[in-house]
């Protein structure tokens, strides 16, 4: 009964995430995947009890679940952090490594500058996947090729410290080929990454059919001494799992529906291109072309970006007005709040320098407006001045933290799995503050064109 409903609360979860950020999330995948272990691992009980007997509960059936654990992404906080955590110690071991052969190299973060060339160990190659895949290798070599159980310990240990040894490996002997005058780019980066995959595979299973349990003298190692005694099983048990299972597949069923994209048409959809003035006293206008490859992620085809530019005697001013439009029905309110500058601008480059949000009363050309979010990004030695709003049925919505759980199941909880009214999303960024450009006549006559939006 525990698992049962550790894993509808899990697919619940599951069902909410996906309508805040989206159904590829690697968190709504991994509450997915552990609603699946939950159910099956009560499948399994049910099943290795004493009434029915159907499977044994042993090493290799508990194996099969940890495999589909193993399969699913990891939190991306997570694979940050681990990925990070093996750069620098491999940057940093490969350093060491290099003095001890006599090559003079130095440390700057994840790169290794060797004085004529520099090598740097990115997050793809920092182990990670190599770990996780011998990892997996491990239990699977432990479960199929061994029935001792000393062996099994010996593999799932050698699995990990196996994996890290050899991307060491790899990594120095790379460094050393561009020490060389060797370019590492292209095949040389690939064949020595499926290589050590390889190697690794093949000494975990030679380690693993040291352990083989052909032997028919050890028989004792493979029988009761390792299957896990259940209870009897009750019927009651069976009609729980039944039940669970018809509960789950409501539960998928339901927010299949009240997820569809059916659209509510309440207004005509407005064309973007004319809410941004294509020409505007001495400004130099550019449109952002390509913007339709996010319409998968963000739910919509209507994006529109113009940037204007004009120099006065403090230099280049440059402002980008950013607007995107969703007909009502089309996309859950949680989801467009989730695709804030706080969580899209640190993906490119840009840090914020404040941590906490801020809200800011402006004026353009004389009129207030409403209250904006307002940041300001960092990048290199470029600063962003940035100002957002979002609309929803014509009604400001308040912004949250797009990385915590919380605040998104919270969205999700407040405005509904699908929207009722229609949304609009402006961002407005500039190399300026905004007391430099309230008085100027372009953002008084942007702000008259979006209303027509009702901005």
């Amino acid at each position: 009964m525990i698992l049962l409903g550790g894993g509808l609360v899990a697919l619940l979860l599951g069902a909410l995430y996906a309508v805040a950020v989206g159904v590829t999330h690697a968190l709504v995948l991994n509450f997915f995947t552990l609603a699946l272990l939950a159910g099956w691992s009560a499948a399994l009980v049910l099943a290795a009890s004493s009434e029915v007997r159907l499977i044994p509960l042993n090493w290799i059936a508990l194996t099969a679940l940890i495999l589909w654990g193993l399969s699913m992404p990891l939190p991306p906080g997570t694979y940050s952090r681990l990925s990070l955590g093996l750069q620098f110690a491999l940057t940093e071991k490969v350093i060491l490594a290099l003095h001890w052969i006599g090559i003079p190299a130095m440390q700057s973060g994840n790169v290794i500058d060797l004085g004529r060339t520099s090598v740097g160990v990115e997050a793809a190659c920092s182990g990670v996947r190599s770990l996780i895949s011998c990892i997996y290798a491990g239990f699977f070599f432990s479960a199929h090729l061994i029935r001792r159980p000393a062996g099994r310990v010996l593999v799932l240990i050698l699995a990990p410290l196996l994996a890290i040894g050899m991307n060491f490996i790899r990594s120095l002997g790379l460094t050393l080929l561009a020490y060389k005058g060797v370019d590492i780019s292209g095949a040389w980066h690939d064949l020595t990454g499926l290589a050590i995959l390889v190697v690794t595979a093949a000494v975990l299973l030679l380690v693993a059919t040291r352990f083989d349990h052909a032997k028919t003298n050890e028989k004792s190692a493979a029988g009761p001494a390792v299957t896990l005694a259940v209870p009897s099983g009750k019927p009651a048990g069976r009609y729980l799992l039944l039940s669970g299972v018809g509960l789950a597949t409501l539960i998928v069923i339901a927010f299949m529906g009240v997820t569809s994209t059916t659209r509510i048409q309440t207004t005509v959809t407005p064309d973007l291109a004319t809410l941004l003035p294509a020409a505007e006293g001495n400004w130099r206008v550019e449109t952002a072309q390509g913007l339709y490859r996010f319409s998968d992620v963000l739910q919509t085809e209507h994006l529109f970006q113009r940037t204007y530019l004009h120099r006065d005697d403090e230099g280049l001013k440059q402002v980008t007005i950013y607007v995107a439009y969703w007909p009502a029905g089309t996309a859950p309110v949680s989801l467009v709040a989730s695709h804030t500058p706080d969580a899209c601008w640190p993906g490119t480059g840009w840090a914020t320098r404040d941590t906490e949000s801020k809200r800011e009363a402006l004026r353009a050309g004389g009129v207030p407006l409403p209250p904006a979010e307002s940041r300001v990004f960092l990048k290199d030695d470029i600063s962003r001045h940035v100002w957002f709003w979002h609309y929803y049925g014509g009604e400001i919505v308040e912004d949250i933290d797009p990385r915590s759980p919380f605040n998104l199941i919270g969205n999700v909880l407040r405005h509904g799995v699908r929207s009722q009214g229609d949304q609009i999303f402006l961002r407005i960024s500039s190399n300026r503050s905004w007391s430099e450009l309230e008085d100027e006549p372009l953002l008084a006559d942007v702000f008259q064109r979006l209303a027509r939006l009702g901005v």
